[in-house]
């Protein structure tokens, strides 16, 4: 013989599917809440990158324009570093204004156009010393470029 208890938990069902709805909505936002933050970081980082980029070919067009002043100069020179700085400001600004805008920089603004400075100030260095190291690019007055030669044994050595 056997006890059967039948028992009612209709009462409690509500509120114990409100419970776990509540819990369900809870982690899903919070899921959803790292999501967005996810996208953000990578798109974040995306746009530093297109930034980056776009300061560093600034700067090898900069070089390029003052070729002649770096030949003259070096590529130490205070006047050949503000030339080509100056020349990749404004070529950040005229050739790269989706990046820019993705940046939230407007260049026709002082505060835009200080941004761009600080950004192309930034690369300035790594930058130059890498067209520097170039052999495209112009040596600097007083260096000479040391050209190694390769010996071809004859057969004769023994």
């Amino acid at each position: 013989m056997g006890f059967n208890m039948n028992i009612d938990l209709s009462s409690i069902e509500t509120e114990v599917l409100q419970a776990l709805g509540i819990v369900l909505f809870s982690l899903l936002s919070l899921a959803a809440q790292k999501f967005v933050a996810w996208l953000k970081l990578k798109n974040g980082a995306q746009v530093q990158a297109a930034i980056d980029g776009a300061a560093d070919k600034a700067i090898n067009f900069g070089v390029m324009k003052a070729q002649e002043k770096i030949r003259a100069e070096g590529w130490d020179s205070v006047s050949v570093q503000n030339q080509v700085a100056a020349t990749a400001v404004s070529y950040v600004a005229d050739k790269f204004p989706e990046a820019l805008k993705s940046a939230g920089i407007d260049p026709t603004t002082p505060d835009g156009a200080q941004k761009i400075e600080d950004i192309v100030t930034r690369s300035l260095p790594a930058s130059m010393a890498a067209a520097a190291a170039s052999p495209t690019t112009p040596q600097a007055p007083g260096t000479t470029t040391t050209v190694l030669q390769s010996t071809v044994a004859t057969g004769d050595a023994k």
